[in-house]
């Protein structure tokens, strides 16, 4: 049975009705085994119960429960954050074919190697054209095993962020449906860079070691001594034989 996404639906009508805050975010992670692992978050800002005539929590399970049952062995538990309570589901191994906005035809298919989300998710729609308030906060991610390679949406790594208040009219993106890693572009600039050390190191001595192999050898020559007159020895002269 497929299951549906009254998210976009539910947050205008409850902006539009109350005139309080919603904050949606759904969290989609891609595996390659086509299964969907994912969180959804659904608040509504702290005092909406009081005008409901309840409490906060039990206004959010009025609002939500629907959606949140929807899922086979999902995890809910208590969301209380930045002035918001509601509920925080958690869920594994959802087939991607499972997943729709009642908002639009939004769908995740597996085309050969990749993956593709499309379809249009206006919230406008679900409440009939009514205007939604600034303060709302929706927004839908949706992480691929593999890189994205097209999107409208704004993208970090492998993951693409749609803000639902101010979305294209349609979605789309499209990603590698295996698992790969992106290698950072400060990689390959620091390889390079060692690279040209390298090269430049290797130079530097080759050309060192040139030098001193094609440089002139200078002999010395020893000059002899200067020779000047040698000091004449006299003989003193035979004394006389005394006869």
């Amino acid at each position: 049975m497929k299951t549906s996404f009254r998210i976009a639906a539910i947050a205008t009508l409850v902006a539009a009705a109350l005139t309080g805050c919603v904050r949606v975010q759904i969290d989609l992670t891609l595996t390659p085994e086509d299964t969907v692992d994912g969180t959804m978050v659904l608040a509504l800002q702290e005092g909406i119960g009081e005008l409901l005539d309840t409490t906060d929590a039990e206004a959010a399970e009025q609002l939500f429960g629907e959606t949140t049952a929807s899922f086979d062995g999902a995890v809910v538990n208590k969301y209380e954050q930045d002035g918001y309570v509601g509920q925080k589901v958690s869920f594994d191994g959802q087939p991607i074919g499972n997943f729709a906005l009642d908002a639009g035809d939004f769908t995740i298919s597996r085309d050969g190697e990749n993956y593709v989300v499309n379809g249009p998710v206006d919230p406008n729609i679900a409440a009939g054209g009514a205007d939604i308030p600034d303060s709302a906060q929706m927004w839908l991610s949706v992480t691929f095993p593999g890189e994205v390679t097209e999107h409208n949406g704004s993208r970090e790594g492998h993951t693409v962020t749609w803000d639902l208040t101010n979305a294209p009219a349609e979605l789309h993106a499209v990603g590698g449906a295996e698992a790969t890693t992106d290698t950072p572009s400060w990689l390959f600039t620091a390889i390079g860079i060692a690279l040209l050390l390298g090269v430049a190191i290797v130079l530097f001595f080759a050309m060192r070691n040139r030098g001193a192999a094609t440089a002139p050898t200078r002999v010395t020559v020893s000059q002899p001594k200067p020779v000047g007159p040698q000091p004449s020895i006299s003989t003193p002269p035979e004394e006389s034989k005394i006869k």
